[in-house]
């Protein structure tokens, strides 16, 4: 069976990526011959020279030997305007009609046909399985404003499948203006940014997709989130490609993550215990009971009951308070000072990241043995270093004095 040779024009100059032959600099106005179509980049043959470009630089275009023969009857490409997508299918021919049936996904009983190469007893998954299928889908065109073409392609992934409901201006990069940076990783990066037309914030996660391996992973991970949308979960607004990236839109969660907010929490309950100890009082009972969080999420520290001011002395000589947040030394000194809500602090915050005790047991001798052993809990490899340096030293922190006067 022959294969139909595409040719496309070029709409735009493309001076390629310096020190990668594999892409390919075009010039305005030229013609190249498709030899492989993906998403975002077209792997072309200009006179003997093969190479990608971005695909949004080119323009399908009649064989250099027909310019002046073409026939509606052999056009690949059938507009399909925005107006008709939105009023119904009544207007529309037959090939249009076809065209929109291929945004809605499939079933899962569709069965695949005789000239696909993966049978339906194949190990590979759902996901897998529909991104390997040839499938034909509707994008925008590029040459005819508002409107869209029929696209066929070996490999064809889950977002790019324009739902009715979608408004395609806001499947564009350049609609979006860059805030600020979050973070990076190895194979993504993070941003806030704004709409431009209304002013909305959302986060743009841009992701590797050049390679088959990138798009199967960005696909799969576009693919979880929309299976898994709830009201627990961040939610994905929109998909599109860009450049060598598949730009994920999800809301924007204005508090910030779990390890901004331990901070945040760790700093306003310090201040507060700083304030306490200035005036020279001594809380004797910090545990998370005491600690309340306001609906503009400040913290204030609470219930006095137990609380002393130690005046001339620097200990107050009795010992009360919730035990599992005592310091060993004060089992054994019967004594408690400003370090005494220090430690409490300490084990606090551990509790607050880690979920447990650091230095849990099952009797009060036991625990001041842990102690002075310095066996406590670890906390995890993903708490910054600072935090992590800072909790150790305040639950650590009457170890050397109870050493030095027990030796």
């Amino acid at each position: 069976m022959t294969t139909q040779v595409e040719y496309f024009e070029v709409v735009s100059d493309y001076t390629g990526q310096e020190g990668d032959s594999q892409f390919l600099p075009i010039s305005k106005g030229e013609i190249v011959k498709i030899i492989k179509k993906e998403l975002v980049w077209f792997t072309v043959d200009k006179g003997g020279q093969i190479g990608k470009v971005p695909r949004g630089k080119l323009r399908k275009c009649p064989p250099p030997s027909l310019e002046n023969k073409i026939l509606s009857n052999s056009i690949s490409q059938t507009s399909i305007s925005t107006s008709e997508i939105g009023t119904g299918t009544d207007l529309l021919d037959q090939t249009a009609v076809q065209q929109i049936e291929q945004i809605i996904p499939e079933k899962p009983e569709d069965k695949l046909n005789s000239s696909d190469s993966i049978t339906q007893d194949s190990p590979l998954n759902e996901i897998q399985t529909s991104l390997l299928k040839s499938k034909t889908v509707i994008q925008p065109s590029e040459s005819e404003p508002n409107s869209y073409v029929k696209i066929q392609g070996s490999y064809q992934p889950f977002h790019n499948q324009i739902r009715i409901n979608q408004k395609p201006e806001y499947l564009e990069y350049d609609g979006y203006q860059i805030i600020k940076k979050f973070g990076a990783g190895a194979m993504s990066k993070t941003f806030l940014v704004k709409r431009k037309m209304t002013g909305e914030l959302f986060v743009m996660k841009r992701v590797d997709y050049l390679e088959f391996s990138d798009k199967m992973r960005a696909d799969e991970e576009v693919a979880t989130m929309e299976r898994l949308a709830s009201q627990f979960t961040v939610r994905l607004i929109w998909s599109f490609p860009h450049e060598t990236d598949l730009c994920l839109i999800l809301e924007y969660c204005e508090g910030g993550d779990l390890r901004k907010r331990v901070w945040q929490l760790f700093a306003q309950i310090i201040l507060a215990l700083d304030h306490l100890h200035s005036h020279g009082v001594v809380h004797r009972d910090i545990k998370p009971e005491n600690i309340f969080l306001m609906k503009d999420n400040t913290i204030k520290l609470g219930d006095f009951g137990l609380s002393k001011e130690l005046q001339d002395k620097d200990y107050y000589a009795k010992a009360e308070g919730t035990k599992v947040y005592m310091a060993a030394e004060v089992f054994a000194m019967k004594k408690m000072d400003f370090c005494s809500d220090i430690f409490a602090l300490g084990v606090v915050i551990f509790e607050l990241i880690t979920g447990k005790h650091p230095f849990l047991a099952e009797s009060a001798e036991a625990m001041i043995e842990r102690i002075r052993n310095d066996d406590s809990e670890k906390l995890p490899d993903w708490v910054p270093a600072e935090l992590k340096k800072l909790v150790n030293a305040m639950i650590r922190l009457y170890k050397a004095s109870y050493n030095s006067n027990n030796t």
